[in-house]
């Protein structure tokens, strides 16, 4: 017996200790030095500090971590508690996130549960995570709001709203975004919800989604309330979205009239859409769906319109509509359907801008995905250039033009500070990622061999790593 029981104390200890250097985070959670988060047991550390009232708390991932457990809890993980501080994957990925485990369900749900009062959630990439939620659901965060902002984040998964409840919002990177912003963000993830629903967020209100693409499949589960379902977004009430497409496929299964479908929105109330496509399928159990836009409504008596403009959908898709409904005279403007081979036209893109938003793929526009490149001179009087570049772009041919130092010659652009790797022609942008200029003294050497008293030799002089001012060789 004693044995045994030596045993379950060592067991639980050696438990208990691997908890506790999880929890001691490096970093001291400011902007200038962030928490460093490099393991799942770093990550619900980190959780856990932002929860027990850390609210603003910088972090940042320096590795790929792997999620074990179905048990997660959100960071920030209701309203009160919203996160505020700045949360940088650095384009990291965190698999297998899921709080499947977790009874009942929690309100706010997502990576982050609320981010609010300017936050801000960026280059996190999710892969294979399960997310579950009661009210507010969304792969990166269940609610975005206040002046809060996502921006480029992935998620890979299934986010879903449960059924038990009548006002589930669902979205696969937020449930709902709240005068937030939600920017240059992908979803592959399947997301179901029984109320709003949306491939990047389920209601928008007033918000901003830009810049956004969302290819996998959206659909509610509700056969008697009334839902909306969107592509991009489920509800847009006075929201903005812009520059946004959708290929995956939007179902309303909603019994109970109206419920409404579009491959872009769902409904939209008193919003902004501007610049957006879909090609993906369209259906709806009550109402007919449009390929960009289930309902368009608009309040006369306030004075208050909604604007749908140069937006285009798959002729095949939705019977051929774009706007399923409207109420109150919306203004509509170059919304239409095109051809698979029209589509593959630049020019039957009005106003749209192919030089800084998006480039022509082999079958439809895609989004360029601009990321941070940033140039530094590395040395205390140096600059630092940042710029926004696509993914492909060269690094040498978009660097900016060879810094100088006194006393020292350039040696090219490095991945590190000191060491790593040189960058070449063949160095190509692939996210966000800061390269470095690196230093050496310029040498003089000497060739002149052996001179006699009685004899005048040429001597030619040698520079590396910085120019020679006066005759290239001297007689001595």
């Amino acid at each position: 017996m004693k044995n045994k029981l030596t045993a379950m104390v060592l067991a639980l200890g050696a438990i208990l200790g691997t908890f506790e250097a999880g929890a001691a985070l490096a970093g001291s959670g400011t902007k200038a030095d962030p928490y460093r988060i490099g393991s799942y047991g770093d990550l619900v550390a980190f959780a856990a500090k932002v929860n027990g009232g850390e609210t603003n708390a910088c972090a940042v991932l320096t590795a790929d971590i792997t999620a074990t457990g179905t048990t997660w809890m959100p960071i920030g993980d209701d309203r009160g508690k919203a996160y505020v501080g700045t949360f940088d994957g650095q384009n990291h990925t965190i698999s297998d996130l899921s709080n499947a485990s977790v009874s009942p369900s929690p309100h706010y749900s997502g990576l982050f549960g609320v981010v609010g009062s300017d936050g801000t959630v960026r280059s996190v990439k999710m892969v294979n995570a399960t997310i579950y939620g009661c009210n507010r659901v969304g792969g990166i965060a269940g609610d975005c709001q206040n002046g809060a902002t996502i921006v480029n984040c992935r998620m890979a998964g299934s986010v879903t709203g449960a059924s038990s409840t009548s006002d589930s919002i669902v979205g696969g990177i937020v449930g709902s975004c709240y005068q937030g912003v939600v920017e240059a963000c992908e979803s592959s993830a399947t997301v179901t919800g029984d109320y709003y629903a949306g491939g990047i967020a389920g209601a928008n209100y007033p918000g901003t989604v830009k810049n956004c693409s969302n290819i996998g499949e959206v659909v509610s589960t509700s056969l008697e309330n009334s839902d909306h379902v969107g592509g991009i977004v489920g509800y847009n009430f006075f929201g903005s979205v812009e520059n946004c497409f959708n290929t995956g496929t939007v179902k309303s299964q909603g019994t109970e009239s109206p419920a409404y479908a579009g491959g872009v929105i769902g409904l939209n109330e008193c919003g902004i859409v501007e610049n957006c496509y879909n090609t993906g399928a369209v259906t709806s159990a009550t109402a007919a769906p449009g390929s960009i836009v289930g309902m368009n409504r608009s309040y006369d008596d306030f004075n208050v319109h909604v604007k749908v403009s140069h937006s285009y959908g798959l002729d095949s898709v939705a019977g051929g509509v774009t706007v399923g409904a409207e109420e109150d005279t919306p203004e509509v403007v170059d919304v239409r359907t095109l051809s698979a081979a029209e589509f593959r036209v630049q020019s039957n893109f009005t106003g749209w801008d192919f030089n800084k938003v998006w480039k022509m793929g082999d079958t439809a526009p895609l989004l360029r995905k601009f990321y941070a490149t940033i140039y530094d001179e590395n040395w205390a009087g140096g600059k630092i250039t940042q710029k926004e570049l696509d993914a492909g772009d060269g690094i040498l041919a978009n660097a900016p033009a060879d810094p100088k130092r006194e006393g020292w010659y350039f040696c090219g652009w490095f991945t590190e500070s000191e060491g790593g790797l040189k960058v070449t022609g063949e160095t190509v942008v692939k996210g966000d990622a800061t390269y470095y200029a690196q230093w050496g003294k310029p040498v003089a050497t000497f060739a002149a061999g052996a001179v006699s008293s009685s004899e005048s030799k040429t001597v030619k002089l040698t520079v590396y790593g910085g120019s020679l001012t006066g005759p290239s060789s001297v007689k001595v």
